[in-house]
């Protein structure tokens, strides 16, 4: 029994640690979109908005890219903790 309750307290931490592991990365990842999405958007929109203190961006009809780009934007993929949301 001894065994067995170390076994799953080892368990318990190296899956909170990996959980860890796995949030730092997802921040990174949305951190680097945002700041490419806001690059390219700068370099490529055809006219710059300012509402309500948020930028908004329009492009080219014929830029599929950033407009693709844009939409993906809209589309989180982070819980109201603003972590991962293993569903999405």
């Amino acid at each position: 029994m001894y065994d067995f309750k170390d076994n799953l307290i080892s368990e318990l931490r190296n899956y909170t640690k990996k959980h860890n592991e796995f949030q730092v990365k997802f921040k990174k990842y949305r951190e680097i979109y945002y700041k490419k999405f806001h690059d390219y958007s700068n370099l490529r929109a055809i006219d710059i908005k300012e509402e309500a203190g948020v930028k908004k961006w329009r492009y080219n009809d014929d830029d599929k890219f950033m407009n693709e780009f844009a939409k993906l934007r809209l589309v989180s993929i982070a819980n109201d903790e603003n972590s991962a949301d293993r569903k999405k």
